[in-house]
């Protein structure tokens, strides 16, 4: 299920699913309030009214999705949040209101936790960062993981995803440039994919101190 915002002025948004056979319903959510539904595999729904999504008010919202095939019913529900972004010679503009980001960098790894992804780890470091004065992560070298998602979609902070660190150049024997020729196609899509939803997500870094620009590949 994709979610995107269509407009700010007023608020609205398009759903879109991977349905093609049965009877789909799109309910939007407020909490657990129901405020909007619509009929269909791919609607557009507005909202008049909504909150928008920024930093300095991160309003969430739920798209629940029915389908029904005679006695069967399957549901998903995805949060989202209603903003727009837009980038020119002028600055960086989150809902038409000029934005500058105040980023940090942050590795995939927890300390001493190690390289496996806690979430109460990952919340706490969004929110030290967010108290701290910051508005904006850089996934330093790993694509971030779903926790960071959600939590920089609840705390309101802005998101550049990283791809990788090198491209075809190995920084050690066996590292992911050894196999990136191969993936990156893949890696990519998939990341896109599970970022579409969040709207903490700004931009992305398609590699770290990358040197191939300057070799004929």
């Amino acid at each position: 299920m994709r979610v995107t915002t269509t407009s700010v002025d007023p608020p609205a948004v398009r759903v879109e699913t991977a349905v093609s056979e049965g009877e789909v319903s799109v309910e939007i959510l407020d909490g657990e309030q129901v405020i909007a539904a619509a009929e269909g595999a791919d609607v557009a729904i507005p909202l008049p009214g909504a909150g928008l999504w920024s930093e300095e008010s991160p309003k969430l919202y739920s798209a629940r999705v029915t389908r029904r095939m005679g006695e069967e019913t399957d549901t998903e529900t995805v949060s989202f949040g209603i903003r727009t972004i837009a980038y020119s010679p002028q600055g960086f503009f989150v809902n038409g209101r000029k934005t500058l980001l105040r980023g940090g960098c942050v590795h995939h790894d927890n300390g001493i936790l190690g390289a496996a992804t806690f979430d109460e780890s990952v919340w706490r470091r969004v929110r030290m960062l967010k108290e701290a004065g910051f508005n904006a992560i850089r996934s330093a070298h790993n694509p971030c993981c779903r926790a960071m998602l959600e939590a920089c979609d609840k705390l309101g902070m802005y998101i550049m995803d990283e791809s990788w660190d090198m491209w075809f150049g190995c920084k050690s024997r066996y590292d992911y440039a050894s196999q990136w020729p191969d993936h990156y196609k893949d890696d990519l899509a998939a990341m896109v994919r599970k970022d579409y939803n969040h709207p903490s997500v700004i931009l992305y870094s398609i590699g770290n101190e990358v040197s191939e620009p300057a070799g004929d590949k």
